[in-house]
């Protein structure tokens, strides 16, 4: 168990020489939470922090809606009359070559074998780089979106999405295959 304390505006572990600075952190915000977990051999440190103060911005009067999707991976239209489409080619690819990859991997490490589960360091390696790559161009993406509401000055995006949505998709194998394989979540 690892226990921490607020330190002026350093996170102290206990038993360690490790701090972690705080002091990016507005005086109106209030950290709620610190959540560890697990990522590959190492761990990834969440702050869950709560802002206050509400952002209100009478600068950016435009609205937006953005629907997700698989072949368009994102589209946006605005009440300025402009709209844009982003391809997700290169994620659809880039899942259809790491399911292909980790297949014949499995199928050499099961073959003679009754169970169909394996793990390797090859496995390892494969499932972190594509893991790696997803969240790159996720985060490229967030990064456009961002970038195309500052310019067409929009202060509300409203992004489509429901409660199990992937388990309930009622779309051809092939497109359903596509879309639950997508890690929309990181945008």
């Amino acid at each position: 168990e690892m226990t921490s304390s607020l330190v002026g505006s350093e996170m102290c572990i206990r038993d360690s020489h490790n701090r972690i600075p705080l002091s990016y952190l507005k005086d109106t915000s209030n950290l709620r939470e610190i959540v560890f977990k697990p990522y590959y051999g190492k761990y990834i440190m969440t702050f869950i922090i709560e802002d206050m103060v509400p952002p209100f911005y009478p600068d950016l009067p435009n609205m937006a809606g953005m629907d997700l999707g698989t072949d368009n991976i994102a589209a946006i239209a605005c009440t300025d009359g402009s709209s844009v489409v982003y391809k997700g080619g290169a994620i659809l690819s880039a899942n259809q070559f790491f399911a292909k990859q980790k297949a014949s991997a499995v199928s050499i490490l099961t073959k003679g074998k009754k169970h169909r589960h394996a793990s390797s360091a090859f496995l390892s390696n494969l499932s972190l780089k594509h893991d790696c790559f997803l969240k790159d161009q996720m985060h490229k993406l967030s990064t456009a979106i961002v970038r195309y509401c500052i310019a067409h000055r929009i202060g509300i995006l409203v992004v489509g999405t429901n409660r199990l949505w992937k388990q309930h998709a009622s779309m051809s194998k092939e497109n359903n295959q596509k879309f639950v394989s997508l890690s929309l979540i990181h945008i």
